[in-house]
């Protein structure tokens, strides 16, 4: 009789991959789907709107904000006119490097997940100088409300899980014998079956060796 040969347990995936998988998943887990879906269009537009300028030379000479100042001149506020004739007039190469730079630095944060806050306020200061030079209504009016909306959630739900990830550590107590607990109302040690570091009604479980 012949014998069926043991399967071979599955290979496990690579480390890399294990990882990029982890990152992958912590990334669409770390706020509502909504405002992932909001954070990831804003960012692919920037990152869209990075590569079509870093691959036109009329940008990096400055040639293409020369341009724009001159088909709006005197369209935009007479304050920002200002700031206009003084910094950005003279310096549009320096400008658009600047831009630039902005740019990738926002589309980066709300692809990644990371320093949310920091890109949307760069991204919605770039958005507010645009519409101000220009002075008139674009479809891009309705990014600055986006940006608004979608980082008051954000900021919200990182402090909610701020305060639950503090609720959830175990208070400073001695540390108790395997299969106690710590009781934090009497501080004393008790019988107790439950695992460590779990939390209920208060009274924090901890087991020293485990």
């Amino acid at each position: 009789m012949f014998t069926s040969r043991p399967e071979a347990p599955p290979t496990p995936p690579p480390d890399h991959l294990r990882r990029l998988k982890d990152t992958v998943a912590n990334r669409l887990m770390a706020w509502p789907q909504w405002v992932v879906v909001v954070q990831l269009f804003i960012g692919l537009s920037c990152l869209r709107a990075f590569t079509e300028k870093i691959a036109s030379e009329d940008w990096w000479t400055g040639a293409t904000i020369d341009q724009f100042l001159v088909e709006h001149n005197g369209m935009p506020l007479q304050w920002y006119q200002l700031f206009i004739d003084s910094v950005v007039a003279p310096n549009t190469s320096t400008v658009a490097t600047v831009v630039l730079v902005a740019q990738l630095f926002a589309a980066v944060t709300l692809l990644s997940g990371r320093s949310v806050a920091e890109g949307l306020t760069v991204g919605m200061f770039l958005n507010l100088s645009f519409l101000t030079e220009r002075r008139a209504h674009q479809p891009s009016t309705s990014w600055p409300k986006v940006r608004l909306v979608c980082g008051s959630p954000t900021a919200t739900f990182t402090d909610q899980q701020s305060d639950s990830n503090s609720r959830s550590r175990p208070l400073p107590g001695p540390a108790c014998d395997i299969g106690d607990r710590f009781d934090s109302h009497d501080r004393s040690c008790r019988r107790d079956p439950r695992r460590c570091n779990h939390i209920h009604h208060h009274k924090v479980v901890r087991c020293a060796g485990v």
